[in-house]
């Protein structure tokens, strides 16, 4: 990966295009859960690709977590930015992007604290906050909890890669449509993974820091 941060760099359109195609379905369905809908998101989408490529000299590369990291900032950023130019009055709350290191607070407020302290916000307000659609993954990045009930395996991949910021792949097509009913709270995502070779009786193998699942399942 830092081998293709400095081809970028050095304005290397095709190490951009690498980058895109690598982390496009990921950031477009991050996108989509600020947005709600699939214009938007794209318009999110392409917005932040062009500011993480136009910032990408200010970053000092650490490792690929780190890289990542750099990149959803940038993507949520976006995101937010895109709700309160659509939105009046909405609160001026943004992701400093090129902070490479977080710190999060010591206290820790459930879902329905979130919700209670929303509702005592102006109308207009609450945009920024308000989940888009109905997927029960939403908040997960603060409650640190992830549900899923009955999902094909698909989808759990997907919201698995963008709350632990990795790269799971599915090898065989048909393994994608296995249903998956569990619920995950604050665990590591090997554990998470093994919670899947468990219930759908597949295997997960790890190569570097990606990861795959094979075998016959479900």
């Amino acid at each position: 990966m830092q081998v293709l941060i400095e081809r970028i760099k050095s304005n290397d359109r095709k190490a951009q295009e690498i980058l895109y195609k690598k982390y496009a379905d990921r950031f477009f369905y991050c996108s989509l859960r600020y947005t709600g809908n699939s214009n938007d998101a794209a318009e999110v989408l392409n917005s932040g690709f062009f500011k993480i490529f136009s910032k990408i000299h200010s970053f000092y590369f650490i490792n690929n977590q780190a890289f990542e990291g750099w990149m959803y900032k940038i993507l949520i950023n976006e995101a937010l930015m895109f709700l309160r130019q659509s939105t009046d009055n909405l609160i001026n709350t943004e992701i400093d992007p090129m902070v490479q290191s977080s710190t999060y607070s010591d206290h820790h407020f459930s879902e329905e604290d979130c919700l209670k302290l929303l509702q005592m916000l102006p109308a207009g307000y609450r945009t920024v906050f308000k989940a888009p659609n109905n997927d029960p993954n939403f908040l997960s990045w603060k409650t640190g909890t992830l549900t899923f009930n009955n999902v094909p395996l698909e989808y759990v991949v997907k919201v698995m890669e963008d709350y632990y910021g990795t790269s799971i792949s599915i090898e065989k097509e048909e393994n994608k449509y296995c249903r998956f009913t569990s619920q995950l709270k604050n665990i590591p995502l090997k554990e998470a993974l093994q919670m899947i070779e468990t219930t759908l009786a597949l295997k997960v193998k790890q190569r570097g820091l990606m990861y795959s699942i094979t075998g016959k399942g479900c």
